[in-house]
């Protein structure tokens, strides 16, 4: 209604009263987001939400309800802490930092009867400590991994992925050699599956193995971490402790060492202090690294690496004679691969593909679909296609209180991955127009939609650039796919 009166000739949007009674009535529900779906909004009975919430935190294969209050928790945390850990690492340690908290996003697929945790460990007691210690992992990871799946940002992933294609031979129904298929799966409940004895155990691994790589003891190891812009900064690391003039006011703040011979204890840390407040009671996770613990994704990718790495030294032979003939990553915990079909059902790839290849209570579930990192990957044609929004919630409104830049943002993200992750690049014209088709119908000018993609397309020498104009003129003539939902 409020979006319908501003589009009208006299436009008379909500007074602030008529605001004041909605926010009256919405007390009444619980108005929340949906598992994977940011911009839409559900409006749930309290009664619903709370039973689906309380079925949630009380599952036991994940959590238990944990001793202490929040308060008292609150109180114990800072004597949690060794003594070792508080006195080297006094600058990533915030004992006042509040008690991490907790919510529920419920699922379509479960009926809204369950959902998906969400766990907020921003600025919590130890935050910056494992922000340090995640960036001197990856550091460790990359060194005894280079070539690992699992370990490459989503650019690479498609560069790599855009190359293997790049390769193939092009689809002959007749011909057998030219025909591939894919593997599609995903680890299920990868932050919380994972028995965390077995984190540590492979953490251990992992440390004595670079230990043993860089011929030094583990207690002469330090590394410098940059925690400038850590987000990005993900893997500025330097294996050796840098000592910075103490009038160079930058290095200082965000520069950081790192014992090696701590980290085993500082993950520890991190599992013990994994609990969260929520609705007055603390839960703790008792499998995994908890979701939104800065250290959970590179932590639980430990014992993926070393499962893989041991299949990888019992088939040395078979990946020689087939390794290149195939392509394969792990991106957290979606894997997907595109295989020969003249060795799908080879013993090394039975194993590979069974349910329990990382062992129990690890489990794969095959994905029914060749989506990727938010593409489809069409083997036979050799293509790869952006995924398009398919709902008006996945559209911010014109009409939002915001800046005609931020309201322009997710066209733009969008517009990138497209140009980036398009194969081949020449496809990347009718995508392109049908985006600026979804968002001319959500009330966006057409003309800064196609001047937006043309200086992006110039920019990033996209070919086919000229057609935008021809294609859009076809597109127009057609309906736009998009639900009302």
């Amino acid at each position: 209604m409020h979006c319908q009166a501003l589009n009208s000739t006299k436009p008379t949007p909500f007074q602030l009263h008529q605001l004041q009674t909605l926010r009256r009535e919405f007390r009444k529900f619980v108005v929340h987001g949906e598992d994977h779906k940011p911009f839409k909004i559900m409006v749930y009975c309290p009664i619903h939400y709370h039973r689906a919430t309380q079925t949630t935190w009380n599952d036991p294969k994940t959590f238990a309800i944990y001793h202490l209050s929040p308060t008292q928790f609150y109180a114990e945390a800072p004597n949690m802490i060794p003594n070792q850990i508080r006195k080297h690492y006094k600058w990533g340690i915030q004992d006042t930092a509040p008690v991490p908290t907790g919510m529920v996003l419920l699922k379509s697929s479960k009926k809204y009867l369950k959902g998906r945790t969400v766990l907020n460990y921003k600025g919590n007691i130890i935050s910056k400590l494992l922000q340090a210690t995640t960036i001197a992992l990856n550091h460790i990871i990359k060194t005894l991994f280079p070539d690992v799946p699992g370990n490459h940002d989503m650019p690479t992933v498609f560069k790599q992925l855009h190359s293997f294609l790049d390769q193939l031979p092009a689809h002959d129904p007749l011909d057998s050699t030219t025909h591939y298929l894919p593997l599609n799966d995903d680890l299920v409940g990868f932050f919380n599956s994972i028995p965390q004895e077995d984190i540590l155990k492979f953490a251990k691994q992992l440390l004595d193995m670079y230990s043993d790589h860089v011929q030094k003891p583990t207690d002469q190891i330090v590394f410098t971490v940059d925690l400038h812009q850590p987000t990005i900064n993900r893997n500025n690391c330097t294996s050796s402790q840098i000592n910075f003039n103490p009038k160079s006011k930058h290095n200082v703040q965000y520069h950081k060492h790192i014992h090696l011979k701590h980290v085993l204890d500082i993950i520890q840390l991190s599992i013990t202090l994994g609990v969260v407040s929520v609705q007055g009671t603390c839960y703790k996770q008792i499998l995994g690294s908890t979701i939104g613990n800065q250290i959970s994704p590179t932590v639980c990718s430990i014992p993926i690496l070393f499962r893989e790495k041991e299949w990888r030294e019992k088939h040395p032979e078979w990946l020689i004679q087939h390794g290149k003939s195939m392509w394969y990553d792990r991106y957290v915990d979606n894997r997907f691969a595109i295989i020969p079909r003249t060795i799908f059902n080879s013993d090394p790839l039975t194993e590979f593909t069974d349910e329990w290849f990382y062992r129990k209570p690890i489990q794969l579930e095959t994905v029914p679909d060749t989506h990727f990192l938010g593409t489809n990957v069409d083997i036979n044609q050799r293509q790869i296609n952006f995924i398009l929004p398919t709902d008006k919630w996945q559209i911010q409104p014109i009409n939002s209180a915001a800046s005609t830049s931020k309201l322009l943002s997710s066209f733009r993200t969008r517009l990138f991955l497209i140009t980036h992750n398009t194969y081949p690049s020449s496809n990347c014209a009718m995508p392109t127009i049908r985006l600026i088709q979804l968002y001319k119908a959500q009330g966006y000018s057409e003309t800064t939609l196609r001047n937006i993609a043309k200086s992006h397309f110039r920019t990033k020498q996209i070919p086919n650039a000229h057609l935008l104009d021809k294609i859009s003129h076809q597109i127009s003539r057609l309906p736009v796919a998009i639900s009302a939902q």
